[in-house]
Order: structure tokens, then C-alpha cells, then sequence
């Protein structure tokens, strides 16, 4: 058969882009090299019928392409890679879908090949991949911003719109007061369900902590940006923290509350540092530019140990307010949130009558409770 390829010849393939002959062995191993970078052994009569697969073409949404590698969009990972492509590019998707309006896939993932490589060393089967937990209002889908998570933990955090009146998210109406879907609590006012429904989310998210502690962090981190996101006519500015047995550790000396209650106080310059409260509050703080209230019952005669403890653990707070007088500890706490309860966007205390109260007063209270 008469040789009608050379080296140096180009042609047109059926895909678009152009490709050119760089070595010619035989009719069956022609060498060719594509505008896009592509390298590949063909056969003549492929090359001359434009049927060859350019695999650095971007091909998927003018963006993605599927390189050179075992993955390809018939795989697992490949459909999964698809998807992420059709939320940040495709129209029709954002138009269905908001949420993925100006989304984007990072650089590190328009290859397939990376993708799938990453696909297969953090995918846990049944779980589902996000971009958002790890780092709140992220809008680029990359290594460095997705993670997978369990499926109850992504569900928690939809927000699904209500057809009720453009009422906040979570409230329905029942005849002329409002509820929360969560149970059947009937309250007068929109802003006395919205506390229901607050409350109602915090226990959630701390059973979630519960069944899912490696994901506790991003969880409590997510949910303040959560809230803000949602109900921003809503935002308050102040953090409770109660202090012993919730930011401290204290059980080492709990033996000494009813035999020697003044060894008992003084022995909390040796409590130890609740590690995830202090990195909670703390970013609270540093990056939402919330105040943080260290509340505790502690009498005020013990301030400079309290405050000594403070500045050993490096806790930053804004104020710190003790008990002045014989007051039982919960009415103490209760006369500080009834005069704040406009300002505080919510509590941390370990005791179970403490943290009922401020719910009653309609702030949400997350019980702490020490492993």
C-alpha cells in the first residue's frame, strides 16, 4: 500500500483540534502531537477519519478535560468529577440550582487524572462531597476546600425554601401563631418560634458531634455562619461561656465541692484547658469579631485567679462577669441574661438547669458535657 502520511502533516479530527505527525513508523504506529499538547500512537487510517480522542481537549463545559490516565467519566469518580463541572459552568444548572451561581472548579481539578486520584484516596463510601463545611461560603471546588461527609451531617445543613409566607427559614404559620417543623410547640410571635427552632438545631448539631466527633469542629464552625447566612436581621454580638466543668476542666476536684468548698475554689488554678471550647470561642472571636462573656458563678473575691487562669491558657474574651453577693448560681445567670437577652446569640454551660433557663429566656444553650 502506497504511504500517504508524513511527518509534519496535519489534520483536522473530528473532535477540533489539529494534529500533527511526528514520527511515522508504519501504517498501524503513527506518532502525533495535537494543538492542545496531546501526544499519542494512532493508526493512518484513523488519523486520516479525524477519529482520535484528543484527552487534553477541554471538552467538558469548555473547562474540564479528561487527561491522560486510567479515570475516565464511566468511572465513579468520573461522574462525580462531571457534576462538579455542570454546577460551576453549566447555566441551566445554576438557573435550577442558585446556589452554584459563580462556583468554580479550581485549576488543580480541570484534569480528570488529579481528580480521580484524590476521588480514590478520600472517598468513604455513602458519604457525600462538599465544599462549603471546611470552609464556610466558599464558592471553589479544589482539593484544599472539599471533603466528604457523612450524608445526615450535609442534610442538616440544606436550606430548603418554604412556600409559607416568606417566613425565616424552619417557621411554618398554624392558624395565626407559628411553629417550628421540628414538633408541635405553637408560640404567638415569629421571633419565640425562631428561638424553638435555634435551640432545636443546637441539639441536633450536638448529637451530630456526638456520632461524628472527627467532623465536630467543622460542624461547630459551619453552624455560626449558618445562622448569620440565614437570618442576618437577626445577628447579636455576644458569646456566654460559662467557665468551670465548660472552658476548664474541673473534675479533678470535684470531690471537694461538699468537703472543703474554699480548697475547692482555689484549686482551680489546676484545672485543665477544654482544648475544643477554647479553639471554638476562639475563632468566634478572631474571625467573626464576636464578644466573648466569660459567665460563671464563681464568687468575685477569686477574680485574680480566675483572670491568672485566663491569661495562662491565652483566652481572649471581652468581659468577665462574676457573682457579687449570695444569689444561688442559676438565678445569678439569670438575672445577666434576662438584662442582655437582645445582645446574646447564645450560651455554652455544662449544668442542665442553667442551660434550660437561658432557653427559656429564648436564647439557644449548647449543654457542654465533659468526656
Amino acid at each position: 500500500m502506497k504511504r500517504t502520511v508524513f511527518e509534519g502533516q496535519t489534520y483536522k479530527l473530528n473532535c477540533g483540534t489539529i494534529a500533527t505527525v511526528t514520527k511515522y513508523v508504519n501504517c498501524g504506529e503513527v506518532h502525533i502531537e495535537t494543538n492542545t499538547g496531546y501526544k499519542a500512537i494512532v493508526s493512518s487510517s484513523r488519523l486520516r477519519n479525524g477519529q482520535v480522542q484528543d484527552r487534553l481537549q477541554r471538552t467538558v463545559c469548555g473547562v474540564g478535560y479528561i487527561g491522560v490516565g486510567k479515570y475516565n467519566t464511566s468511572h465513579k469518580s468520573g461522574s462525580r468529577w462531571f457534576k462538579i463541572m455542570r454546577r460551576a459552568y453549566d447555566e441551566e444548572t445554576a438557573f435550577i440550582h442558585p446556589t452554584y451561581i459563580n462556583c468554580i472548579v479550581s485549576d488543580k481539578w480541570h484534569n480528570l487524572q488529579d481528580f480521580g486520584k484524590w476521588f480514590d484516596e478520600n472517598n468513604v463510601d455513602g458519604y457525600h462531597l462538599d465544599k462549603d463545611l471546611k470552609v464556610p461560603g466558599n464558592k471553589v471546588y479544589g482539593p484544599e476546600t472539599c471533603v466528604f461527609i457523612p450524608q445526615d451531617i450535609n442534610k442538616f445543613f440544606k436550606i430548603h425554601p418554604y412556600k409559607n409566607e416568606n417566613l425565616p427559614h424552619g417557621i411554618c404559620r398554624v392558624g395565626v401563631n407559628f411553629s417550628i417543623m421540628a414538633y408541635s410547640k405553637v408560640r404567638e410571635t415569629i421571633k419565640e418560634a425562631l428561638c424553638d427552632y435555634w435551640n432545636w438545631k443546637f441539639d441536633s448539631a450536638k448529637k451530630l458531634c456526638n456520632k461524628y466527633p472527627e467532623f465536630e469542629d467543622l460542624i461547630m464552625n459551619y453552624f455560626e455562619y449558618y445562622f448569620n447566612l440565614l437570618y442576618p436581621e437577626y445577628i447579636k454580638n455576644k458569646v456566654i461561656v460559662d467557665l468551670e466543668n465548660t472552658l476548664s476542666n474541673s473534675k479533678h476536684r470535684m470531690f471537694l465541692l461538699k468537703k472543703d468548698n474554699e480548697k475547692f475554689q482555689k484549686e482551680f488554678t489546676n484545672d485543665t484547658l477544654n482544648v475544643n471550647i477554647y479553639l471554638f470561642i476562639k475563632q468566634l472571636k478572631m474571625f467573626n469579631g464576636y464578644d466573648i462573656v466569660i459567665l460563671t458563678a464563681k464568687k468575685i473575691k477569686y477574680k485574680d485567679l480566675v483572670i491568672k487562669w485566663l491569661n495562662k491558657h491565652n483566652v481572649k474574651y471581652d468581659e468577665l462577669i462574676m457573682k457579687d453577693g449570695n444569689m444561688s448560681d442559676i438565678e445569678f445567670k439569670k438575672v445577666y441574661t434576662k438584662i442582655h437577652k437582645e445582645e446574646i446569640l447564645f450560651a455554652l454551660d455544662d449544668v442542665g438547669a442553667n442551660a434550660n433557663m437561658i432557653k427559656d429566656e429564648g436564647i439557644p444553650c449548647l449543654r457542654i458535657e465533659q468526656k
